[in-house]
């Protein structure tokens, strides 16, 4: 789901959550302010919460942690809703990056 994200949206996602870059390391890659890169890292955290609770009922513990999930959809039932499209590298800048880390699977 996460390839299925605005490209900026993505590139802020996957630098942070898959890269492990800061936000601060995020703004100074991608050239643009602090509070930009924050404000596209949330954004995009967003909308991959929203494309999840629109595809999954998920039942969470008292501390917020999931615990079961439904799929909502018929293509969740059929494995089909969250495959993603190849797309092995995006753009970022004048590079070209993996996604994913190869130990992400």
């Amino acid at each position: 789901m996460v390839l299925r994200l605005p490209v900026p949206d993505r590139q802020a996602l996957i630098l942070t959550e898959y890269q492990g870059l800061t936000q601060k390391e995020l703004s100074l890659r991608l050239g643009i302010s602090f509070s930009g890169a924050k404000s596209r890292v949330q954004r995009a955290r967003e909308k991959l919460r929203q494309m999840l609770l629109d595809c999954c009922h998920f039942e969470l513990d008292r501390r917020g942690h999931v615990i079961n999930y439904q799929s909502r959809c018929q293509r969740c039932s059929e494995d089909t809703c969250c495959l993603e499209e190849a797309q092995p590298l995006i753009q970022i800048g004048r590079e070209q990056v993996c996604p994913f880390p190869s130990s992400v699977s």
